[in-house]
């Protein structure tokens, strides 16, 4: 698999994850669907509070698979200066907890559009939350703090 298949798994994952989220009814009453988005996004201007995803470090899960293993890394975003208890960031936090805790969110991915999509077939396997999060907030301005996911997916439709 090339470059390029590495990459485009994240994606997808990624386009997969933030339809769901969206829908997701805890965290839009924290924040909105607007304030959704992935994490490489930058067509827009970032608003607070709110969240973002983020597929990362897929590598291919055995040898000539075609399934990958990585982690989808969602992140909980508030201003400082309106959240310097962070209780906020914590609450959203806690959304994307629960949104990635769902007995059955391997299959609402699975069934999502984006995963039935022709250029972004996706089919996961297997999802968990490691449970640790972390902050990971680059300015002063911003609190970020970070839930990894763990995910084994296949850029195709098994």
């Amino acid at each position: 698999m090339g470059d390029n298949q590495l990459l485009d798994i994240g994606r997808r994952v990624e386009l997969a994850g933030l339809e769901l989220l969206k829908a997701w009814t805890l965290l839009t009453e924290l924040t909105t669907a607007a304030n959704m988005r992935t994490a490489r996004d930058k067509s827009v201007e970032a608003d607070y509070p709110g969240a973002s995803i983020e597929g990362v470090m897929f590598t291919e899960f055995g040898r000539f698979t075609g399934n990958y293993d990585g982690l989808m890394r969602l992140s909980a975003l508030t201003h400082e200066a309106h959240d310097k208890d962070l209780v906020k960031v914590k609450k959203i936090l806690g959304a994307l907890r629960g949104w990635s805790q769902q007995e059955n969110l391997k299959t609402q991915m699975n069934n999502s559009v984006a995963a039935n999509a022709v250029d972004t077939k996706l089919t996961v396997f297997f999802i968990q939350s490691n449970g640790v999060e972390y902050e990971a907030s680059e300015t002063e301005r911003i609190n970020e703090w970070i839930l990894e996911v763990k995910i084994v997916a296949c850029p195709s439709k098994a």
